[in-house]
This record gives structure tokens, C-alpha cells and sequence, in this order.
């Protein structure tokens, strides 16, 4: 059984669970779409089992997940498979898929399935808003009322209590005045104990590859260095009769090395669409600006 506490709390039940190594810390920072591995988003070293979130505590300490590497008390490395070695955040991956034993529990026959991509595409611009969000839950749930069904129900349908043998159990509350809520792409504002089971959802699914995100000055530099190089093969490349291909060959090897880091430190593809999109937008209106206020010159040449 696993605990999780918050800052200036103590208690008798703090302080044992702090000697049996059986608490996490809960404050899973303010964004919610980002899970940290501990107190810090970006530890420079392993934490302690008594300073990291649910999720990387409940890894780290069982079985469940083997890396199957040898520990020769090497440093950690960007890519290390060691469990020890996962403390970067993870940005969570919420899925819209219904757990199958969900309907042993509670009814899904009000749940939003898959959508189109039409559909998915009309929501996300804001043109609809219709199956925005799936009202089922994104993980195996039971609620207090599923565990004390009469006999009947267990007759017909099974004793829900049995399906959370083996499992890991997150137990939240959904009570407005706590202010305890996560928001998920998926299903709009959820209690907050579904960032942590989600969390722990993505590690085991994912392993020493789960997603992550780079810390914003590194990007900050990749971003520079692309525009700075795509920038100055334009001004370098102005008189050549090949200006057109020097300057498409240095998108793509910028296109290529960052998908590259991508890909090694397991980034999301989207920064691929933020990077590139956002300065072919800005070449574009630039262009257009550019062409009406050379229409404007001529007119008043004309004049």
C-alpha cells in the first residue's frame, strides 16, 4: 500500500510511512498536462523514494517494470534504461479508449467512443462542440456505490471488488471544495487522482521511453540556431542561380537534426509542427506585407 502527502502535514501516519518508504509527495505542480518525477522538473540527480510523485515512486520501488541492465554506478545518460534513471517529467498521454471491464462496474452506453478526424479536427479549431470531451473515465474506475452492490447485482454481473485484484489502486474524491481537479484534453476537468494513476499508466506502457518535454532554454537555442541557418543561407545564397535548393537543403537538414532529437529524447512531434510552421507563417505574411507595401509605392509613383 502506497500513500501520498502533502507539504506541512505531520502526522503519526506521515512519519511511519516516511520509515517504511511507502510515501510520494502529491503537489503535481500547476500544469496539468506535465507530470514531475519529483520536488524538482528537472532533478539533476535520483531522488529519494521519499521525495518523488506517486507515479515514479510506485516504479521505482516494485518489480512490475525490469530494465534488465546492470547497475555499475555509471551516471545516468540521456537515453539510460535504469529505472533510477527516469527523472525527467512526463507529458502525460491521455487516452479516450474505455477500459472493457468498465461496463462490469458502471454503464458506458453514454460513452463518446472514437471520434473521426473530421470530428477531432472540427473541435480542436472550435467549430464544434459536440463529443469535446469523453464523459467516461481514461482508466478502470469504481466508485464508492460500485462497492456495496446487493446480491442480486453480484448474481447477475459478478462482485466488482474483484476486478481490482492485482492492480494498483489511486483512491481521489470528487468534492468541489477541495479544488482538486486536473484537466485532460480528453475528458475536460477530472479529479486529481487521475493525474497520478494516468502517470503511472504512461511509465508502464511506455518504459524508459515514455514522453517527455525539453527544458525551455534548450529549445529556446535549437529555435535560434534553425532560424539563425535558414536565415543566413538566404543572405549568403542571395547571388547564387541556386538560392532556391541551398536554402531548401538547410530547412531540411534543420528539419531532420531536430526531428532526430526528437525522437532521442523522446519529445512530442508537435514541436516539429510549433518550430517550422511558425516561421513558414512568419515568411508568409512578411511576403505579403512586403507585396502590398510595394502596390502602395507604385500607386503613389503613379499618382
Amino acid at each position: 500500500m502506497f500513500f501520498g502527502k502533502a507539504d506541512n502535514i505531520s502526522t503519526p501516519l506521515a512519519a511511519a510511512l516516511d520509515r517504511n518508504h511507502n510515501s510520494f509527495w502529491i503537489d503535481a505542480g500547476p500544469d496539468d498536462s506535465l507530470y514531475p518525477a519529483g520536488r524538482a522538473d528537472f532533478p539533476a540527480q535520483t531522488l529519494s523514494i521519499a521525495q518523488v510523485t506517486a507515479a515514479f515512486g510506485i516504479v521505482r520501488s516494485t518489480s512490475l517494470i525490469a530494465d534488465g541492465v546492470a547497475d555499475a554506478g555509471t551516471p545516468c545518460r540521456v537515453t539510460d534504461p535504469r529505472l533510477k534513471c527516469w527523472v525527467k517529467p512526463i507529458v502525460l498521454r491521455w487516452s479516450g479508449l474505455i477500459n472493457p471491464k468498465q461496463s462490469d462496474v458502471s454503464r458506458t452506453d453514454g460513452c463518446r467512443g472514437e471520434l473521426s478526424w473530421f470530428e477531432m479536427l472540427s473541435n480542436i479549431l472550435g467549430l464544434t462542440h459536440e463529443k469535446q470531451y469523453e464523459p467516461c473515465p481514461p482508466i478502470l474506475t469504481l466508485k464508492a456505490e460500485d462497492l456495496y452492490r446487493d446480491q442480486s447485482f453480484i448474481a447477475a454481473n459478478g462482485n466488482p471488488a474483484s476486478l481490482v485484484a492485482g492492480r494498483f489502486i489511486f483512491v481521489g474524491t470528487r468534492l468541489a471544495g477541495l479544488n482538486d481537479q486536473v484537466f485532460s484534453p480528453i475528458h475536460g476537468y477530472l479529479p486529481g487522482v487521475y493525474k497520478h494513476a494516468v502517470a503511472t499508466d504512461n511509465l508502464i506502457s511506455y518504459g524508459a521511453n515514455y514522453p517527455t518535454i525539453p527544458q525551455p532554454w534548450l529549445l529556446g537555442v535549437i529555435v535560434v540556431v534553425i532560424y539563425s541557418l535558414i536565415e543566413g543561407a538566404k543572405e549568403l545564397s542571395r547571388h547564387s542561380p541556386k538560392a532556391n535548393l541551398i536554402v531548401a537543403g538547410v530547412i531540411l537538414f534543420g528539419l531532420f537534426g531536430f526531428t532526430a532529437a526528437i525522437y532521442l529524447w523522446q519529445w512530442p512531434l508537435s514541436l516539429i509542427f510549433a518550430v517550422f510552421a511558425y516561421y513558414a507563417g512568419s515568411v508568409f505574411f512578411v511576403r505579403i506585407a512586403s507585396a502590398e507595401h510595394g502596390k502602395d509605392k507604385n500607386v503613389q509613383k503613379e499618382a
